[in-house]
């Protein structure tokens, strides 16, 4: 705070003698002291922790592996045994060496960084200063006439200085940043190299002079190829001469076998070894097969029987007349075939009904039936059926037609169905049948 203080004033020169004026007003207060400065700003708070690093992304997939090498060839397929067992499949290739493995895929980049934690929040403002100290009261002047105006007291002394705020809290930490992405896949391996081909068992042959039996062999061969010891081999001069054993050694390009069959004779110097299969053991006699059917005997070369259908109908005896009635059969075992034709005669009457006529041989039942054929002398044919159930009977038939062609019922063929029977007109009967 200012303080104006007020001079004492005293007379001098022509003024001697003269009474003392009063004390002149004590002076005006000194303005105040100018408010100290604010307190400087606390200090920012600590920055946040960085996040934690995202996690590193997983490794790539590794790669897939290169493919096997192809198996070698297979070994040929031994030739079927005679009757019996079959002898057993020829030894297999040997298998091509494993592809290499392809590469491990490349790792996955790392995850992203968590951002960085917001700032602390900033201090408090210090508290403001202490006040100056007022200035001292100036002395009474004299008393006199009203002295000018005090000078302005000095300024107050600067206020101290506020204490520094408190350190602002911490800022929370980050969050952590977002895992990584997954690597990408490594890429597919290379393939693997083909694997060398498997020694097969084609192609051995020898040049040894060598005759045809059995017991113990030994001869060069051109290679062994993926022949093993006690593979079965053939070995061939031609389909016709061969022998076959089973393989003891395989030394220095020589093949020691045992011959324990052999086919043909002769000695021969050009032969091809062949895996084969083990001859199985000769397998035991089969079961007797069922006696096959009696042949024809010197009767059934024979020509057929005639005989003389008998005719009958529901209702009166027909009369052949001058017409005709014949008939054929031929009987081998069991089963009888026949025929039969009626003619029919300017004097032929059919009786009335329907006719039956009469088998050759008795039936074993009457589930029996043959087709019909019947002419209208130069009108027109008609399809009917000779049936055994109709009448229910083994030792004749019945004969039906259907009765129009808009209905599918049957009746009895007569002496005026399908039409009236004349002169000319014929029915015809063909079939077989089983014998009572």
């Amino acid at each position: 705070m200012k303080v104006n203080i007020q001079p004492k004033i005293t007379s001098s020169g022509n003024n001697s003698g003269g009474n003392e004026g009063p004390q002149g007003p004590i002076g005006p207060t000194g303005p105040q002291g100018e408010i100290g400065p604010t307190g400087p700003t606390g200090s920012a708070g600590a920055n946040g922790e960085t996040g934690a690093t995202g996690p590193i992304g997983p490794t790539g997939s590794t790669g897939v592996q290169g493919a096997t090498g192809p198996t070698g060839n297979q070994g040929n397929v031994g030739a079927t045994g005679p009757t019996g067992s079959t002898g057993p499949t020829g030894a297999q290739g040997v298998k091509g060496d494993t592809g290499t493995q392809g590469p491990t895929g490349a790792q996955g980049p790392q995850g992203i960084a968590g951002p960085t934690g917001a700032n602390g929040a900033t201090g408090s403002t210090g508290p403001t200063g202490a006040q100056g100290t007022s200035g001292s009261v100036g002395a009474t002047g004299p008393t006199g006439g009203i002295g000018p105006t005090g000078a302005t007291g000095p300024q107050g002394s600067q206020g101290i200085q506020g204490a520094t705020g408190p350190a602002g809290t911490n800022g929370t930490n980050g969050t952590n940043g977002a895992v990584g992405a997954t690597g990408a896949t490594g890429s597919t391996g290379a393939t693997g190299p083909t694997g060398a081909t498997g020694e097969t068992f084609t192609g051995i042959t020898s040049t040894a002079t060598l005759g045809i039996a059995t017991g113990g062999y030994n001869f060069p061969v051109n290679r062994f190829g993926a022949l093993q010891i006690g593979n079965y081999i053939r070995v061939q001069y031609d389909a016709s001469n061969y022998i076959e054993g089973t393989i003891t050694d395989l030394l220095a390009g020589w093949i020691y076998m045992t011959s324990t069959y052999a086919v043909g004779s002769g000695t021969y110097s050009s032969w091809k070894i062949i895996l084969t299969g083990v001859r199985g053991s000769t397998g035991s006699t089969g079961a007797t097969g069922a006696t096959g059917a009696t042949g024809a005997g010197a009767s059934d070369l024979t020509a057929w029987t005639g005989y003389t259908p008998t005719w009958t109908s529901d209702s009166g005896t027909p009369s052949i007349g001058n017409g005709s009635i014949t008939g054929r059969y031929k009987q081998i075992g069991k089963t009888v075939f026949f025929n039969l034709k009626l003619t029919y005669g300017s004097t032929t009457t059919g009786g009335s009904g329907a006719w039956m006529f009469g088998l050759p041989v008795t039936a074993y039942n009457d589930n029996y039936q043959f087709a019909v054929s019947i002419l209208n002398n130069g009108a027109a044919w008609y399809g009917a059926i000779a049936n055994g159930n109709y009448k229910g009977s083994t030792s004749y038939f019945t004969v039906i037609h259907q009765n129009d062609t808009t209905t599918t019922v049957w009746g009895g063929v007569s002496s005026t169905a399908p039409f009236t029977f004349g002169t000319g007109d014929t029915l015809t009967v063909s079939g077989s049948y089983e014998a009572a």
